[in-house]
């Protein structure tokens, strides 16, 4: 959660849950991953 994610624009996960968007993008990415599809950043 403290690395910076290529998905996330370089941006750190742990960075992004002060806002209700940043945990939007998060859980995006998360369930990306557990269904191993490849997540867009939008």
């Amino acid at each position: 959660m403290s690395r910076s994610n290529k998905t996330l624009a370089g941006r750190a996960p742990i960075l992004l849950c002060v806002t209700e968007f940043g945990t939007k993008q998060i859980r995006r990415v998360l369930h990306a991953m557990m269904s191993g599809v490849k997540a867009a950043f939008y």
